[in-house]
């Protein structure tokens, strides 16, 4: 009778190791899906930073090219310490962005 009792104990504790390894399965399977849209949903938003960089880069090119050709216009030109600011602090907020993807 005493190892009857023993086995029984053993048979509780294995079914119940065995649920556990199911409730663990099921959430790593579940995290793994998450991960995985999470890891798409970054690469979308990465193609998308690049496109917002190229289009932010395209107007400044042409607007560097413009200020090169009317120089003696400076009525319409913006001074070069503004410029420079205005160039940082866009440098700046694409960092911000960039370190915010990076996070996700």
């Amino acid at each position: 009778m005493p190892n009857s009792n023993k086995y029984a104990s053993l048979l509780i504790d294995l079914d119940f190791l065995e649920t556990q390894v199911e409730v663990l399965t099921s959430r790593f399977n579940e995290l793994l899906k998450q991960n995985n849209l999470l890891q798409d949903q970054l690469k979308n938003l990465q193609a998308e930073n690049e496109a917002l960089r190229s289009q932010i880069s395209s107007p400044e090119t042409e607007f560097m090219n413009s200020t090169e050709e009317s120089s003696t216009d400076n009525k319409e030109v913006i001074p070069e310490e503004i410029r420079i600011a205005l160039k940082e602090k866009i440098s700046s907020t694409i960092g911000k962005i960039d370190n915010y993807l990076s996070k996700l």
